[in-house]
């Protein structure tokens, strides 16, 4: 929990001053603004980022499921007090600060000049990058605190870029709206309180399933927002 209260904020806040510094940002308003950190934008982002959420995890655990069905399939919420606390400060507080780096500065800047030279496939490339950029940080924090072996290394990167693919689509499929990457980072965080049995064994889908699953969850957003986009400009003005 130390980590998560005290480092990962205190990396973040450092990252993001010198990101500010190296890309020459306006003021904080507009840069805020220009990221979609907006008031009107959080009820849409809170409900978004939870069926994104929803999505990522269903998805992954459907191909484990496919992939290993034994039948007698339930479902489990479990709630309690320290699992709420715990809930709202990883949304308020590391979802936030990590996606203000990460979406917000990083892919933003990335993005503009990709998106000009290269369309779709540049706006790929820097999600792609972004995900590259979000596993490294977690380097210092895996090795120097909390001390994991080379493997959970590995597969801790692994995920966190598998993750930063479907939060990358999904900050612009929502016209750049942060809140909802935020919550969905959160609630990633915690865990979510939700369980799924099959057999009598808890179905727990691996670095594959989350790999293929934030794949689906990238080509779905990304043609969703495409598709939107299109219809958007097809209406006439009113």
């Amino acid at each position: 929990m130390y980590v998560d209260m005290v480092v990962k904020p205190s990396v973040t806040l450092a990252v993001i001053a010198l990101s500010a510094r190296v890309f020459k940002l306006g003021s904080i308003r507009g840069v805020l603004a220009k990221i979609g950190l907006k008031l009107k934008a959080i009820p849409p982002g809170v409900a978004i980022g939870t069926l994104a959420h929803l999505l990522y995890n269903a998805t992954a655990i459907a191909l484990k499921l496919a992939a290993d069905w034994s039948g007698d399939v339930r479902i489990e919420l479990s709630i309690s007090h320290y699992s709420v606390l715990n809930m709202a400060y990883m949304l308020a507080v590391v979802g936030v600060f990590e996606e203000l780096l990460d979406r917000g500065f990083i892919q933003t800047n990335i993005a503009v000049s990709a998106r000009r030279k290269a369309g779709i496939l540049g706006l790929i490339l820097s999600i792609v990058a972004t995900g590259f950029f979000f596993s490294l940080l977690h380097i210092p924090i895996d090795v120097f605190v909390r001390k994991l072996p080379p493997y959970a290394i590995a597969t801790h990167l692994g995920y966190t870029f598998s993750f930063s693919l479907a939060a990358g689509s999904l900050y612009f499929a929502t016209d750049l709206n942060i809140i909802a990457c935020a919550v969905m980072h959160g609630l990633e965080n915690t865990g979510y309180p939700l369980r799924v049995y099959t057999g009598g064994r808890i179905v727990d889908p691996t670095l594959l399933e989350f790999s293929a699953s934030s794949i689906i969850c990238l080509i779905m957003m990304l043609t969703a927002a495409s598709l939107y986009s299109r219809r958007c400009s097809m209406q006439p003005p009113s």
